[in-house]
């Protein structure tokens, strides 16, 4: 009687277990494939703008002679990896209705900071480049604000 009890307890709460699982994987793809709206949207375009930001304020101290080329090819890449993660977010996500015009837009600077934030890699003993990649991303950080409050209206 009592090995039949031990059993039939294994067995619920292999039953549990396995039912949190599966709920978990429900709610993860329920999630993953649920439009953004516009609180979303405006938090990927903030995250964009700050790493546009933040790659600009690398440029200004590189020019001034501030970082050492370790430092620079570390943070380059990793700026570099951040604006592809949320390129590919922006680029495999959907919106709201309503939202598709912010989208792409969001979707077209995300484009332009990998970009920037790819050339950058390589332009650390580069001074006219790095002048060219601090302007370009002040003004990319400017857009990208601008898309951002714009999203909160």
């Amino acid at each position: 009687m009592r090995q039949q009890s031990s059993n039939s307890k294994l067995w619920a709460q292999a039953g549990a277990l396995i039912l949190l699982v599966l709920l978990l994987l429900v709610w993860l793809v329920r999630a993953e494939t649920k439009p953004l709206n516009r609180d979303q949207l405006k938090i990927e375009v903030a995250g964009l703008r700050s790493t546009s930001a933040e790659a600009r304020l690398l440029t200004e101290q590189t020019l001034s002679l501030r970082t050492t080329r370790p430092f620079f090819e570390t943070e380059t890449y990793l700026l570099d990896d951040k604006a592809q993660t949320a390129k590919q977010a922006l680029d495999s996500a959907k919106v709201e209705s309503g939202l598709e015009a912010k989208h792409l837009q969001a979707r077209q600077l995300a484009a332009e900071l990998q970009n920037e934030c790819e050339k950058l890699r390589g332009s650390f003993a580069n001074s006219a480049e790095l002048d060219r990649a601090k302007s370009t991303l002040g003004q990319l950080t400017t857009r990208l604000k601008e898309l951002e409050e714009s999203l909160k209206r």
